[in-house]
């Protein structure tokens, strides 16, 4: 059984048939066990065993005392769009400088040590060069 709704602008499907399945989400998203919910909403563990099955949808009762015991929106629980997942950050777009001048010595060693590490047969100095030049690097950004 699903219906279309369209709320705040977005429109969307809910999907009568899958509430166990975001039941079972909410759950794992709060680190809390099917036994848990069950003495948290005062029903036996057998109930919400069926409900995250889908055997059986919760009763609005139930569905709101869910909600409650892990902080959700009957409106996440229904449709499985929890706030939490839809975060989004804007990434930063700052202006990136042109880097100073790295010394003619230091370019020199990159590319030695990228060269050692790409044509070394042994796995020990492919490890040892890739120290080397994370710390050659380390320097000059802190410079």
């Amino acid at each position: 059984m699903t219906e279309k709704t369209k709320k705040r602008g977005m429109s969307y499907t809910i999907n009568y048939q899958n509430i166990g399945g975001n039941i079972l989400r909410a759950l794992e998203k709060r680190n809390k066990t099917q036994t848990w919910l069950a003495e948290e909403i005062g029903v036996d563990k057998t109930h919400v065993n069926k409900w995250v099955k889908n055997k059986v949808r919760p009763g609005s009762k139930y569905l709101d005392r869910i909600c409650r015991a892990l902080d959700y929106k009957a409106e996440e629980i229904i449709t499985g769009m929890f706030e939490d997942e839809r975060t989004y950050k804007k990434p930063s777009y700052e202006t990136v400088e042109e880097p100073e001048a790295i010394y003619d010595g230091e370019l020199q060693l990159i590319e030695t040590y990228i060269d050692t590490i790409i044509n070394s047969e042994k796995r020990e100095v492919k490890i040892g060069y890739k120290k080397r030049l994370l710390s050659l690097i380390e320097t000059i950004i802190v410079q």
